[in-house]
């Protein structure tokens, strides 16, 4: 009776060593990192530091294991695709560039390791809606910018943070500026002030502009100047979706805004014009950017990121932005308005310079004025910070990104970017003794001053969030820099891309 009673007490200590090994199993492809938090980021523009940063910070202040995993550019990306996909990841907390971020909460519910979710990412909205901070007084929501809050909230639920922010535009560098004897005097308020003045920069030998073909961030810009032309009503239709009649309908691209961007884009990079350094067609981004940091060319379009991208090598390097001319054929919409020098002379008044030419009605001052605030696109939608569904880290990971967005972590991410700025509101105020460059302090002036076109190619529209409609005008034809300079015409571009979503509407709104 001993002896079985033996085997028996055997057999059980046996079968809970069994339970315990499959639980662990269980465990890690569920997705756990055991009782360390697991962060994986993608290394871009702005790298990792600051995340690392904040990690140990959060570390020393809950005595938390942190885990930072980094991926390399745009083969990080795919991995992390891969990594999220499989559904079985370590990792408790993504940043990445969740570029189908909406279509996978449309998607909704999902089921993995036999456990229902409502979607395959966590629910943040406790996250959004707690105080990041004993005594900052206010919600992470409340903090945060609300371009971002609209962006992020799907029917009052919020499902990713924002882990970047910034702005994209026309780079000066003010070396060359300086170096051709121009003044503030000189800044073209219009894009045939722009163009008169790459003429007069292209007689003195410098390059106006230049650009990586292999990389081109005019299709980024173009829709500045496409919003400039239709102002605020016409641009709410088509982030929503909807045709220039408000309706939904496959004419996505029989905006006139469209072709007048592209218009501008096409005279930009013509070759016949040599607005474009000699390099633009062949040299690789980082290559072009080492050249326009070398003093080689007037203007790049490029991004906030610029600086932090290039190194410490070109650090304070004397380089900002200016505001976008406004698109000279605005005067089409206008009635008091006919010709370009009086178009700038109406901005230099909407910058609050000198008087209103007279003759000029109101409304089209206010058609000026709207056009004006667009100077810039907004960057860092995409940078979205997520936690997957199956996470058991859940609790921990989502306190972790409150102490990112706390007036501690806001400090920490400022000082470990030499300036960068979440859009999220400090209430106590950024450290002032903390040394940034002039180029991020010219950005964050512009982030403060909010002449920003909220403009991005990831929106909650079905149309482009399911549909797959490209915001950035290249369905049904290649990359439009590059036909562009194959010899389509604005019109053409448009046109093509209209066909194709006229063949292709009812499998693109098949949701």
């Amino acid at each position: 009776m001993k002896i079985m009673c033996k085997k028996l007490l055997a057999l059980v200590l046996i079968g809970v060593m069994l339970l315990s090994v499959f639980a662990g199993c269980s465990k890690q492809q569920s997705g756990a990192g055991g009782d360390t938090l697991v962060i994986t980021v993608v290394k871009l523009g702005y790298g990792d530091e600051w995340l690392r940063s904040i990690a140990a910070a959060y570390e020393e202040k809950t005595g938390t294991d942190v885990k930072v995993i980094s991926k390399i550019g745009d083969a990080g990306l795919s991995a992390i695709k891969g990594e999220m996909q499989s559904q079985v990841s370590e990792t408790d907390i993504f940043f990445t560039r969740a570029q189908e971020f909406f279509k996978s909460i449309y998607k909704g519910g999902v089921n993995i390791g036999g456990t229902n979710y409502d979607c395959e990412f966590a629910d943040l909205t406790d996250v959004w809606n707690s105080v990041a901070s004993e005594g900052e007084g206010k919600t992470i929501k409340e903090k945060m910018d609300p371009a971002f809050e609209e962006y992020y909230n799907v029917d009052g639920k919020y499902y990713g943070l924002p882990w970047a922010n910034g702005i994209m535009g026309i780079v000066r560098n003010k070396n060359v500026w300086d170096k051709l004897g121009l003044t503030d005097e000189d800044v073209p308020r219009t894009t045939e002030e722009l163009f008169a003045l790459c003429d007069r920069v292209k007689a003195l030998g410098t390059a106006p502009f230049i650009y990586s073909l292999e990389a081109e961030y005019y299709s980024s810009v173009a829709p500045v100047w496409f919003s400039q032309y239709e102002g605020s009503e016409s641009m709410a239709y088509y982030n929503n979706g909807l045709d220039p009649m408000g309706e939904n309908s496959f004419n996505l691209y029989a905006y006139d805004g469209q072709v007048e961007a592209l218009k501008v884009i096409d005279r930009l990079v013509d070759k016949d014009n040599g607005y474009q350094h000699s390099i633009s067609s062949s040299s690789s981004f980082t290559d072009m950017q080492s050249v326009f940091m070398l003093d080689e060319a007037l203007f790049c379009v490029n991004g906030a990121w610029l600086e932090t991208e290039m190194g410490n090598a070109y650090y304070n390097t004397n380089i900002d932005f200016i505001k976008m001319p406004i698109i000279s054929s605005l005067v089409n919409r206008m009635e008091t308005v006919s010709d370009d020098e009086t178009l700038s002379a109406v901005i230099r008044y909407v910058d609050g310079e000198g008087e209103a030419p007279a003759g000029v009605s109101q409304e089209d001052i206010e058609i000026v004025r709207d056009a004006r605030r667009n100077s810039y696109t907004r960057s860092g939608f995409d940078h979205t910070a997520l936690i997957p569904a199956y996470s058991n880290q859940l609790d921990t990971a989502k306190d972790f990104l409150k102490f990112m967005c706390s007036d501690e972590g806001l400090n920490i991410y400022y000082e470990a970017t030499n300036g960068n700025q979440l859009p999220i509101e400090n209430t106590a105020g950024y450290d002032r003794s903390v040394e940034i460059s002039t180029f991020r302090r010219s950005v964050n002036e512009v982030l403060a001053e909010g002449y920003i076109c909220e403009y991005d190619g990831y929106v909650k529209a079905k149309v482009y969030a399911i549909g797959g409609v490209s915001r950035y005008w290249y369905n049904g034809s290649n990359n439009f820099v590059r036909a562009l300079l194959d010899g389509s015409t604005p019109e053409e571009i448009c046109a093509k891309n209209n066909k194709y979503l006229q063949n292709n509407w009812s499998s693109i709104t098949g949701y």
